[in-house]
């Protein structure tokens, strides 16, 4: 016999919670799932992505409530990442004796590559996303407090520390973004890729604002007074720069990771600024291209993301960096800051896409390839040729974007075989 719902004031109850709902049907698909959540939220066997739908359905938020989230938690980003981003960029100038700033960097993406293969599931799946993302913050926050005193006893320990909470922060606030824009179409009846891509791109705008303030920060600590005395050895700038030789220059008497080019020609003092332009540049293209995806689909964006990446590489092959030509080193920033904005929005939109029914698993794998590649980058920037990276780059880059068109294409391929299933069901029940 079908449950009779108590009518208070046109609304109706749910037995299992004592909600009450205004339309019978949601709370009849709420009811469903929160006894569902009851019989199975205690088993051990549950799936987490499917704990975390039911924590979520518990509760009915409304429109208002998820875009109220969705804010919050891109605030939070911003507010915690100015201040990471602004120490971490000053790593090699504050702690530099005995290399201690990029190697306790490098220790932060060894962590985070280890606890992404175990940790996230296990962590999302018994606490859920909001109680690990403020866990995962407070991670962050010990390593900044640990910079008062760096040693080495304090900074690889908190760099350990920060790693992990990387791992788990990345991957809880990918699922939790996921499920609200899932709920979200759910209430307008929009599609939930076309909701997951605004949502990122909304995210991602809020968080690529933190290299704003971060750089504005960092270059603020490195502005110097100017000299008429210094000699600047441009032949030794630009893609030929080699890490391995001693340079006379001023300008690189406190290097930076980003010294090939900025600091060599312009002075580490003008890193900021140019990073100030990555990230406005990065921030306004992530909110456009999470609105624009709806109209062109997600393979148009990373064929820019392809194009505007692999023509900035070769440019910088061939380019000889000079003072004089102050405003390409804005100009490469800004087509950088295009290609990124696809690949940090839209990537993880389409992990939440495709991954949909285990999307702690997949945004953990996102998580730990993503450190790999950090680890690459550090392991090698002390080392090769500027030319040499460059064309690792390059070739990455293919990689990437062939691999890329294989899941693509596998992905339309099972879609249209969806389709055609379905109409073939809808004809055999029609006759």
């Amino acid at each position: 016999m079908e449950k009779e719902y108590t009518d208070i004031s046109a609304q109706y109850k749910c037995e299992q919670c004592g909600q009450y709902f205004d339309d019978c049907d949601i709370s009849k698909r709420h009811e469903n799932v929160c006894k569902q959540y009851h019989n199975d939220i205690n088993t051990q066997s549950i799936n987490p992505d499917i704990k975390e739908d039911m924590l979520s359905s518990k509760s009915h938020m409304s429109t208002f409530t998820l875009s109220k989230n969705l804010v919050i938690i891109s605030t939070g980003f911003l507010l915690l990442f100015t201040s990471f981003n602004s120490l971490s960029n000053l790593q090699s100038t504050l702690n530099k004796e005995e290399a201690l700033g990029t190697v306790g960097l490098s220790v932060i993406y060894c962590a985070g590559v280890l606890s992404c293969l175990f940790l996230p599931s296990f962590v999302i799946g018994n606490l859920g996303c909001k109680w690990t993302i403020a866990l995962s913050m407070v991670c962050y926050v010990i390593y900044m407090g640990a910079n008062f005193r760096a040693l080495w006893g304090t900074i690889v320990p908190a760099s350990i520390i920060i790693g992990i909470g990387a791992s788990t922060l990345w991957s809880a606030t990918s699922t939790y973004l996921t499920q609200i824009a899932i709920r979200y179409a759910e209430l307008t009846k929009r599609t939930t890729d076309d909701v997951t891509n605004t949502f990122f791109g909304f995210f991602f705008m809020f968080f690529q604002t933190s290299q704003i303030w971060g750089n504005f920060i960092s270059s603020t600590v490195f502005k110097t007074k100017s000299s008429n005395d210094t000699q600047i050895n441009l032949h030794l700038c630009g893609a030929n720069f080699d890490p391995k030789l001693p340079t006379n220059s001023s300008n690189l008497a406190r290097p930076s990771d980003t010294k090939s080019y900025v600091s060599c020609a312009l002075g580490i003092q003008n890193i900021g600024k140019v990073m100030i332009c990555f990230g406005a540049v990065n921030a306004v293209c992530s909110f456009v291209f999470g609105r624009l995806v709806r109209t062109t689909g997600h393979t148009p964006l990373f064929v820019l993301a392809f194009i505007t990446h692999g023509t900035t590489q070769i440019a910088l092959l061939f380019w000889k960096p000079h003072p004089d030509h102050y405003v390409w080193f804005y100009v490469f920033a800004a087509f950088w800051a295009i290609g990124d904005a696809v690949m940090q929005s839209q990537l993880n939109a389409f992990y939440g896409y495709l991954f949909h029914k285990d999307k702690v698993a997949a945004f953990s794998n996102r998580g730990l390839w993503e450190s790999v590649g950090f680890i690459i980058a550090f392991a090698w920037s002390g080392f090769l040729v500027t030319y040499v990276k460059l064309g690792l780059c390059l070739g990455f880059l293919i990689c990437g974007m062939t691999l890329y068109i294989l899941v693509d294409v596998q992905d339309r391929q099972q879609r249209k075989q969806v389709t055609i299933d379905e109409d073939i069901i809808a004809l055999l029940n029609t006759d």
